[in-house]
């Protein structure tokens, strides 16, 4: 059983590494998804991976990079909470357009795209409904800090739970293929998975490889992970991304109210979006 101790310099860790802020109470959590890591490496136990990671301090940046991996949240499903995806189809993507008849482009970023769910439901959402699009330059950015995570995302394979959750039977029928090398999978077609392009990127680190003006930004369900202080500092980061009439979203539980000025929230129905004031 980890004591408070060691449980405390783990979380510490884990924040000066990726600003994830963990509660003490989180021991089991710890443990259990630490257990891969611990088998992987054939260490005794998890206090001997505590002794090379945060005493020793001479852990390998593939152990580090494991323990980022494993630790990092990775709930997902498809078309999750649907309502903020109502609104995309509806508000959001409408007005987007108009804004770039001229151009013909847009850009979209989903941050904290974990296994791929989030970002492929938009792609099938803007194949559905925007025809329109296909003569334009949709360039659409996912990123996750898990390099393990980033992979599955960018296979676009799923198993019969994942596809069950959110995805309708005429969208699996219609955008989804049985891989040859997973027979019982499901494989998002190669012309939706070829319209994303994935990246590696912690949010927490001052130095962010996007160059691009993003029209649409989603960071949903990730912002609470992070204390006050670094929420601010993100935010500043995602303004400087965004074009000045971009529109960013975030989770159903989450607000940016008393946390950043220089967003403004709309509403439809209810989903809380975000423009810059």
């Amino acid at each position: 059983m980890l004591a408070p101790q060691e449980i405390q310099n783990f979380c510490q860790w884990l924040k000066l590494k990726t600003s994830i802020s963990l509660n003490m109470d989180k021991a089991y959590l710890i443990e259990s998804r630490l257990a891969s890591v611990i088998k992987d490496n054939k260490f005794q136990s998890v206090q001997q991976l505590f002794d090379i990671l945060l005493v020793q301090k001479n852990a390998s940046a593939q152990i580090e990079k494991q323990v980022i991996n494993v630790m990092t949240t990775n709930e997902t499903s498809f078309f999750r909470d649907q309502h903020p995806f109502d609104t995309l189809q509806k508000v959001i993507l409408p007005e987007l357009i108009k804004l770039k008849q001229s151009v013909k482009t847009l850009n979209i970023w989903s941050a904290a795209a974990s296994s791929g769910q989030e970002v492929y439901s938009l792609v099938m959402l803007i194949k559905e409904y925007f025809p329109q699009l296909a003569s334009w330059k949709i360039n659409i950015t996912a990123t996750d800090i898990s390099s393990l995570i980033l992979e599955r995302a960018k296979s676009g394979i799923f198993n019969q739970f994942e596809v069950s959750r959110g995805l309708s039977p005429s969208f699996l029928t219609k955008y989804f293929q049985r891989p040859k090398q997973s027979p019982t999978s499901w494989q998002i077609r190669d012309d939706l998975r070829s319209m994303v392009q994935f990246q590696l990127l912690n949010l927490s680190s001052p130095l962010w490889p996007l160059s691009t003006q993003f029209d649409l930004v989603l960071i949903r369900n990730v912002l609470i992970y992070f204390e006050m202080e670094d929420k601010k500092k993100i935010l500043d980061r995602i303004k400087k991304t965004m074009n000045p009439q971009g529109v960013l979203m975030l989770g159903s539980s989450e607000t940016l109210n008393n946390v950043h000025s220089s967003f403004v929230a709309h509403k439809n129905a209810q989903t809380i979006y975000y423009k810059f004031a």
